[in-house]
């Protein structure tokens, strides 16, 4: 999957600097498709799931309206699901069967907070178009 985009300026003094956009974890059918491989899924770690093709209408917006954002934003999906939660979603709309639950942490899953995602509240109150994970779901 393909986490960073380039955003193209006519010259150098055009490129807007001291901002930082920060997300959660995007996903697309490549990810879920080999997620959903996986013998097992956490029911422990939350995340704030978002389609990549949201990240990036979020990330375009942003970039037309550069004045007027902070210098740090979250862009991130609006609902916070345990990994099971999410992927579960994804194989009911996909027709497949879902990982076993699992309540601890797998061996693969890298060090996080358990609790983690992000708020995006001030992208809300900003006018950000954001979307839920079930809003990404359905583009599977």
């Amino acid at each position: 999957m393909r986490t960073h985009y380039k955003y193209n300026f006519d010259t150098k003094e055009d490129i807007p600097m001291g901002k930082v956009i920060r997300t959660s974890k995007l996903f697309d059918r490549e990810y879920v498709d080999r997620e959903l491989q996986k013998s097992e899924v956490t029911d422990k770690l939350t995340r704030t799931f978002l389609h990549v093709d949201h990240f990036v209408h979020g990330l375009t917006w942003v970039v037309d309206r550069w004045d007027i954002i902070p210098n740090l934003l979250n862009i991130s999906g609006t609902a916070n699901l345990t990994h099971y939660m999410f992927l579960s979603a994804c194989a009911q709309h996909l027709g497949v069967d879902v990982p076993e639950r699992s309540k601890k942490l797998l061996k693969d899953v890298t060090p996080r907070p358990i609790r983690g995602g992000l708020n995006v509240n001030l992208a809300e109150d900003l006018g950000v178009p954001l979307y839920s994970a079930y809003d990404g779901v359905k583009l599977l």
